[in-house]
């Protein structure tokens, strides 16, 4: 099983679209994936909620991003061949857990010099 985190300090640069593109894509070429929403705003559950494709039967909302998401990679560990984690900007305790637990980390940013430094 592969974890792979989504992370960034900024809103608005894209986590959890790339978490629920990367859920389709991995689904699509016959994977088992399933994300783990640890932002508190939820946006990728929000977003699954929208339809019944295949983001309605993959994510799950985690509310406590230390104890939680830690229950929740160990309850996967035998189902799902991936696991994508969307984590919460701003909240460096929740991206740092995620780090821990992911086995790759992704950090989107804008194109700007200025995105990178931040």
């Amino acid at each position: 099983m592969a974890i792979i985190a989504v992370a960034g300090r900024k809103g608005g640069i894209g986590k959890s679209t790339i978490a629920g593109n990367l859920v389709a894509e991995l689904t699509d070429i016959g994977w088992h994936v399933v994300a783990i929403d640890a932002d508190p705003q939820h946006s990728l559950a929000a977003w699954a909620a929208q339809g019944s494709g295949v983001l309605s039967r993959s994510v799950e909302k985690v509310k406590d991003g230390d104890t939680d998401m830690r229950a929740k990679v160990k309850s996967l560990e035998t189902v799902a061949d991936h696991i994508i984690i969307d984590t919460p900007p701003g909240i460096m305790e929740t991206t740092f857990r995620a780090a821990l637990l992911a086995d790759l980390m992704l950090l989107p940013c804008g194109a700007s010099p200025l995105d990178l430094l931040r």
